[in-house]
């Protein structure tokens, strides 16, 4: 079984494809590589950035691998809520920000986030929100410790194959209880 990793995903929300002039995040995640993840609005990294870089061609903002904000991008992305200027004063956005800059800008401040759990190139599962966290108990019993996994069935991971890979490769001792924990088991070598 290939290793699982957590893909983040994001949604460009109606009012910023309208103001922007882009197509919807369904039409754009039509052409995704995934077949999972096409025509589902999610989008990855680099397909928001192709957005992006789309409408600053569109509109004559690039220059090298700078962006000119113009007051659409401004508004979008750099202004301040009324917390922040309440807090921090005045603010004075900037005229121009990198292309890494602006995405980053755009995926943190109004991009819907989400996230998908991947085995290999197989999307085994589509979330908004935050992925799920995995617990790590660890219990010192004499002279060996005792760690306990709770969370990681939200992965994709069977709890029986898991404790026997585990204890074929670590040389632990390791079970899967019915609450859908693991709990491992092993000598310390100091």
């Amino acid at each position: 079984m290939p290793p699982t990793k957590i893909a983040p995903l994001f949604k460009f929300p109606a009012a910023v494809t309208t103001e922007l002039g882009l197509p919807s995040s369904v039409e754009l995640s039509a052409g995704a590589k995934s077949v999972a993840r096409a025509n589902t609005g999610w989008l990855t990294g680099g397909e928001v950035r192709e957005a992006l870089t789309a409408y600053c061609e569109r509109e004559a903002l690039l220059c090298g691998g700078c962006v000119t904000l113009d007051p659409v991008l401004t508004k979008l992305f750099f202004s301040q809520t009324k917390k922040e200027k309440a807090r921090e004063g005045e603010y004075r956005a900037p005229e121009s920000v990198m292309m890494p800059e602006l995405v980053e800008a755009a995926t943190e401040k109004h991009l819907v986030a989400g996230y998908a759990v991947c085995a290999g190139s197989t999307i085994l599962s589509m979330s908004a929100g935050a992925p799920a966290r995995v617990n790590i108990y660890v219990e010192r019993r004499n002279q060996s410790y005792i760690m306990r996994l709770r969370g990681v069935e939200g992965y994709g991971i069977d709890a029986a194959v898991y404790a026997k890979e585990f204890s074929n490769r670590w040389e632990r001792t390791s079970a899967a209880s019915a609450r859908a924990k693991r709990v491992l088991r092993g000598h310390t070598r100091l």
